[in-house]
C-alpha cells in the first residue's frame, strides 16, 4: 500500500483527488490539508511515502516550504502539483 498525503487549497482539486485515491485499494490517504499551517498542527503516527503538493498556497510558494515538509517526513518523495502555465514550457 502506498501512503499518501494532500496539500492542496483548492477544495474541490482535494476532494476529487481524495476521491480518486479512495478508489484504489494500494493507496491510503494519510493526511489532506488545505494549507502547510494546517500541516503542523496535526500528529501523525502513518508517515507518508508521497506527497502531492500544491505549488501555489495561502501561506505561499511551496517549493520554499520543501525542506520543512521533508523534516516532517525525511523519508517521503514530494510531487509538486501545478495548474500554472509557464510560457518557455508550452513553446
Amino acid at each position: 500500500m502506498i501512503e499518501l498525503g494532500l496539500i492542496e487549497d483548492n477544495y474541490i482539486l482535494r476532494n476529487n483527488y481524495e476521491e480518486f485515491f479512495n478508489r484504489d485499494p494500494l493507496f491510503k490517504i494519510v493526511f489532506s490539508v488545505n494549507d502547510l499551517n494546517a500541516l503542523q498542527s496535526l500528529s501523525f503516527t502513518i508517515q507518508p511515502q508521497i506527497i502531492l503538493l500544491d505549488l501555489l498556497l495561502p501561506s505561499g510558494n511551496s517549493v520554499a516550504y520543501i525542506s520543512k515538509i521533508k523534516q516532517f517526513f525525511p523519508s517521503a518523495s514530494v510531487v509538486i502539483l501545478s495548474s500554472v502555465i509557464d510560457e518557455y514550457i508550452s513553446k
